[in-house]
C-alpha cells in the first residue's frame, strides 16, 4: 500500500511526516528563527499603520480651517497710505504694516541673490520643499535638546 492513503477505523489517514520539506507537521514546534520573523513582521506591520494613522490625523487636524490655496493668487497685502501735497511731495504715511508693493522688474538682482543665499540657497534647485534641509534642522535640533533652526524654504515661509 505505498503511496495509497491507508485507511484505519472508517477514518483517511495521511502517513506520517518524516521531517523533509518546507512545512512543519503538526505537533512540531516552529522555530526561533521563524517566531522572531512572524513577530518581528507583525511589529512593523503595526508600527507602519501607527504612523499612518498618525500622519493621515496630524493632516486632517492641521488642515481643517486652512485657507484654499487659490485664494494666494488673489492676494492683497495691507499697504501704506501715503498722503500727498499740491505739489506732490509726500505728506505723511499711515499704515498698520509698511508695506508698498513693487514690481519685480524693480528688484534689483543683486538683491535677490542675497535673499536667495540667506533664505533659501536651494530654491532653483527644489520645488517648494527642502526634505534635506528640514531632515538636517530636525538632527540638529534634537542633538541640542531645542530647537535650533528651521529648515524651511521661502515657499514654505510664503504659505
Amino acid at each position: 500500500m505505498s503511496g495509497k492513503r491507508q485507511v484505519q477505523r472508517g477514518r483517511k489517514t495521511q502517513k506520517p511526516s518524516r521531517g523533509k520539506g518546507r512545512g512543519r507537521g503538526k505537533g512540531r514546534p516552529a522555530s526561533p528563527l521563524r517566531k522572531w520573523t512572524k513577530r518581528l513582521f507583525i511589529f512593523f506591520l503595526v508600527c507602519s499603520f501607527g504612523a499612518t494613522a498618525t500622519a493621515v490625523g496630524g493632516y486632517l487636524y492641521y488642515a481643517h480651517g486652512l485657507p484654499d490655496y487659490n485664494s494666494l493668487r488673489d492676494y492683497q497685502p495691507p499697504q501704506t497710505t501715503q498722503i500727498f501735497a499740491r505739489d506732490g511731495s509726500l505728506i505723511g504715511e499711515f499704515f498698520k504694516e509698511r508695506r508698498t508693493i513693487i514690481s519685480r522688474d524693480n528688484i534689483p538682482d543683486t538683491v535677490v541673490h542675497a535673499v536667495l543665499s540667506a533664505e533659501d540657497a536651494d530654491f532653483y534647485s527644489h520645488k517648494g520643499l527642502d526634505y534635506m534641509g528640514m531632515a538636517r534642522a530636525l538632527y540638529n535640533s534634537i542633538k541640542a535638546g531645542r530647537v535650533t533652526g528651521g529648515g524651511s524654504t521661502i515657499t514654505q515661509q510664503t504659505v
